[in-house]
């Protein structure tokens, strides 16, 4: 006797066989009844003033993050970008001169491989976060 298995709609029914268990299965179809209920209660829960300006406050906040680490700081995948911080840390520091082994070095180089890109990434994350945590602390939209 095969082992008992665990599927649709919790349905504990003893069934002898493969074959009945999984037309059993599509018929009773009880997780698709179950998965759209989640996502109507998703989308019902989204639509929330509130809970609307939390996302949003994180997904503006991301961004604007992300563009100005990755456009203003200057380690990007081409090199140092012009008119950026690094470029003008570089020309005030070290002019033409950037000592191999350094911090701005292993920063460039780090950028020009696309290791900064996680970073860029992670760094707005959690910036983003903490700013929709401060939205959600002081109860905007309610």
């Amino acid at each position: 006797m095969p082992p008992d298995l665990f599927y649709a709609g919790f349905n504990y029914t003893h069934l002898s066989d493969y074959t009945s268990r999984i037309t059993h299965f599509l018929a009773d179809r009880s997780i698709f009844a179950l998965m759209s209920d989640w996502t109507y209660d998703f989308g019902a829960w989204l639509s929330q003033p509130h809970v609307l300006a939390i996302v949003m406050a994180w997904w503006i906040t991301f961004i604007v993050v992300l563009l100005l680490l990755s456009i203003f700081l200057g380690f990007n995948p081409v090199g140092i970008g012009g008119g950026t911080f690094a470029a003008a840390f570089q020309s005030c520091m070290y002019g033409g001169f950037t000592p191999a082994g350094g911090v701005f070095a292993t920063l460039t180089s780090l950028g020009m491989l696309g290791w900064m890109i996680p970073v860029h990434t992670g760094v707005s994350a959690v910036f983003a976060t903490a700013v929709a945590l401060v939205v959600w602390a002081c109860g905007i939209a309610r």
